[in-house]
């Protein structure tokens, strides 16, 4: 199941962002809106007759709230954001049957938090300094999304709502993104808004933006957590020259060839009796996503590019995200140029 609230649109707005339509709502229990959705399932073989997600909608004080008995619209990033566009806030919680559980919650078309509501962090995280005290002390239960949310919105989500009629709608229209380049798992992730992305994401990007890709993606390989005594390689310097002015396609392919010489002699070295033999695989994906860098094909250098970096060990889950949009925007040119189907 899945709650959100919303405050800063009116129910309709929400309803329709949701991909439901206010003038087909009808008045239902949540028991009745668990019993539809259920009904739903049972006619899987036949698609004319499956109804779509159910949706229940209300108002709590200032705050909309959502229901979905069996969906999960409300932690889809795209729908936070939007919901919240504009000054206003959003939350939403989702549990499963197997304990799977998730928190967000949104400002101005901002995501400033997220975690497992099973193991809630000392600190959210983000820019989530106005939430942070009200995590403290969570228990690490289902029902601690209720109580953040209560923290959150001053609003409790009691039994006698829930068992009062609100509006049942279907969502026949969920929303969906206008930039397909990007990882809807980024949306509302403030480092969209870094000077670093903010060119790159905020319009499709173009074959021409490949060689920043490549760039970001080894700066990271290369940065100050990275291994770091592979830049005394003569190979790996002559390399690192090279890239601030790409060479033609002779001299990129020699230097992928000597790169990967380089890379291979690293990996042999991890069963020579190395003191740290994953630091050593660390450093023979740095050396493998500079090799790939000069892959005569800027596309497929891009791609390769990325896909080596995201194999170093030591990347924390916000630079593997910063990392997926870096590959879904290589995907999106390679695709658009006909590099793909």
């Amino acid at each position: 199941m899945c709650i959100t609230w919303c405050r800063g649109k009116s129910a309709d707005e929400v309803a329709r962002l949701f991909g439901g339509e206010p003038v087909d709502a009808e008045l239902k229990t949540l028991d009745e809106a668990f019993d539809e959705a259920s009904e739903a399932d049972k006619d899987e073989d036949d698609d004319e007759a499956v109804r779509p997600p159910v949706i229940l909608i209300g108002e709590l004080g200032e705050w909309t709230v959502v229901l979905e008995p069996y969906g999960g619209q409300g932690v889809r990033p795209l729908v936070l954001q939007t919901l919240s566009e504009g000054g206003g806030r959003a939350l939403s919680f989702k549990w499963t049957v197997n304990l799977d559980t998730i928190f967000f919650y949104a400002v101005n078309g901002l995501r400033i938090a997220g975690f497992d509501l099973l193991d809630p962090p000392a600190r959210p995280g983000g820019d989530a300094d106005e939430i942070e005290e009200l995590v403290e002390d969570l228990p690490k239960s289902l029902e601690s999304g209720l109580i953040l949310a209560e923290r959150i919105t001053g609003q409790r989500l009691d039994s006698a709502w829930l068992s009062r009629r609100h509006r049942r709608m279907f969502m026949v229209n969920p929303i969906r993104h206008a930039r397909p380049w990007l990882l809807e798992a980024a949306f509302g992730h403030p480092m969209l808004d870094s000077a670093e992305l903010r060119p790159l994401v905020a319009t499709a990007p173009t074959p021409d933006r490949l060689p920043f890709i490549i760039a970001s993606a080894l700066d990271i390989a290369m940065r100050e957590n990275a291994p770091q005594d592979i830049s005394d390689d003569p190979v790996v310097a002559e390399a690192m020259a090279a890239l601030r002015d790409r060479p033609g396609a002779a001299e990129c392919e020699r230097l992928n060839g000597r790169l990967t010489e380089v890379a291979h002699r690293f990996r042999a070295q991890t069963t020579d009796g190395v003191r740290d033999p994953l630091a050593r695989m660390d450093q023979f994906s740095t050396l493998n996503a500079l090799a790939a860098a000069f892959i005569p094909d800027l596309a497929t250098a891009a791609f390769q590019t990325v896909r080596a970096v995201r194999q170093l060990r030591w990347l924390d889950v916000e630079t593997r995200l910063r990392l997926s949009v870096l590959a879904g925007c290589v995907h999106f040119i390679r695709k658009s140029t006909g590099a793909i189907s």
